[in-house]
């Protein structure tokens, strides 16, 4: 299931993307943390009480909106290098998280773990810890040198391709996480073959923009060389079978094979249906992950404001005409619009000269339409398709 909130059967999720920390033991030159990497600010867990009971709270009103569909809130670790905190402080977390969502309504699904890491350094305590609390891991990971560098200016990818590999049985590991910008656009299709090799759920994110700071050279990407590596990946996978969940191919497909059919989906509306999504930075300021960091798009503080009180003020309220006027440039008159979820314009880190819309998602959906046209798929495909792209199919990060 993606970040847009795609439902799994009746069940709802409700996902925390949270930054406990922004300290990381690697450099990499695209991040749009870059310059807060060596911050060693944490979380306290006072602080991450706070946050767990306002997530709690959020679960029963997002609950309400729906009172046919369970709900499930997904905690997504984000950093920096979740990984540093250390297995003591997971564990603290985790139990502290486990005795607040205990005793609530049978209609909130139980909660999920998930980890955004560089899984560069990794030592037995921790790895216990990741199994004992069944959280489920995300591996950024470029395959190629250059821009994924540890603190000294060293290659990291061997390292953490051993990592993988050394505790693959455990299953702790579920995804690969790649950037697509200048140096991994022709490597995409490798990228996924060590991904399908090992059985594991593939994300392909948009190069963020962040600090003008960052050492950017030969990371830049024009919107057709992502459109072409990403149709090239396309092909690549539907010829396999789609072995494995690829984001964000899989609603892209989904999107197109509505449109071949002139069948709709339901779109992405927080008004409506209430949030699927949240990002907490470190100092508890909340954010929609598609806006930047900054005082004109935060939703309030998750550490000394009620959640309710949040969905009530101007700023929220702010940023749901935000997305409206988003939809409305965007989603108006789009040849797409009803099979696809609207979730593609709101997903994506806002630049600084404003949004650059569908720029990607809308031609890439008419390269798939054509293709998948060509290839014949009409109506008699829908039940082998559909099964596992409503369902979502392994984890999101």
């Amino acid at each position: 299931m993606g970040n847009d909130g795609t439902a799994i059967g009746d069940t709802l999720s409700v996902d925390w993307v949270v930054k406990a920390s922004k300290l990381c033991n690697l450099r990499c030159r695209y991040c749009y943390e870059w310059e807060q990497l060596a911050d060693r600010r944490r979380l306290s867990l006072a602080e991450w009480e706070r946050l767990l009971e306002n997530a709690a709270n959020f679960a029963r009103l997002k609950a309400a909106r729906h009172p046919n569909r369970t709900i499930q809130t997904r905690f997504v670790w984000h950093g920096g290098e979740p990984l540093l905190l250390g297995a003591e402080y997971i564990d603290r977390v985790i139990a502290l998280e486990r005795r607040i969502f205990d005793d609530r309504s049978a209609r909130l699904a139980p909660t999920r773990h998930l980890m955004q890491t560089n899984y560069y350094q990794v030592d037995p305590r921790t790895i216990d810890c990741l199994t004992r609390n069944q959280v489920s891991v995300g591996v950024s990971l470029d395959m190629i040198t250059g821009a994924r560098l540890d603190a000294a200016g060293n290659p990291t990818e061997e390292r953490v391709l051993e990592n993988i590999r050394r505790y693959l049985g455990l299953n702790i590991v579920r995804g690969l996480i790649v950037v697509l910008a200048g140096h991994t656009v022709h490597e995409l299709e490798t990228i996924y073959a060590f991904a399908r090799q090992h059985k594991l759920a593939l994300r392909v994110l948009p190069l963020f923009d962040g600090p003008a700071s960052r050492p950017m050279s030969g990371l830049d990407l024009e919107p057709d060389a992502a459109i072409e590596a990403l149709f090239s990946l396309f092909r690549r996978w539907l010829d396999d079978g789609c072995p494995i969940t690829v984001k964000p191919l899989d609603s892209l497909l989904k999107a197109s094979l509505l449109n071949l059919l002139g069948l709709e989906q339901p779109g992405y509306d927080r008004r409506r249906d209430l949030d699927s999504i949240f990002l907490v930075d470190t100092d508890g300021s909340l954010f929609q992950p598609g806006e930047s960091y900054g005082s004109a798009t935060c939703l309030g503080n998750i550490l000394n404001q009620p959640i309710d009180e949040i969905l009530m003020r101007i700023p929220y309220r702010d940023s749901l005409d935000r997305n409206d006027r988003l939809v409305r440039q965007n989603c108006a008159g789009c040849d797409y619009d009803g099979a696809c979820d609207r979730y593609p314009v709101l997903a994506d880190r806002a630049s600084s000269d404003g949004r650059r819309g569908c720029e990607v998602a809308q031609p890439l959906l008419g390269r798939i339409d054509a293709y998948l046209a060509e290839a014949g798929f009409g109506a008699e495909t829908v039940d082998r398709w559909f099964g596992e792209l409503t369902g979502g199919g392994g984890d999101s990060f």
